[in-house]
């Protein structure tokens, strides 16, 4: 899970239309959480498409707000 939160971390971080400061992840088991706040709905779905394509992730449960 460690590996997972990490490199979720930093796939987000990578993309620079994403607030990724704005973006909490929690792992466990494989099963990404992503909580926190998103500027539209085009930002909460990416946040989530990039941690997908993840190695290890297993699934994601997108709890972002749009604010």
């Amino acid at each position: 899970d460690d590996r997972i939160y990490e490199a979720v971390c930093a796939a987000l971080r990578k993309d620079p239309s994403l607030g990724a400061s704005f973006i909490g992840v929690k792992v466990k088991e494989g099963i990404v959480t992503l909580e926190g706040k998103a500027r539209g709905r085009m930002e909460k779905c990416m946040a989530e498409v990039i941690t997908v394509d993840v190695p290890g992730v297993l699934d994601v449960r997108n709890e972002i707000v749009i604010s």
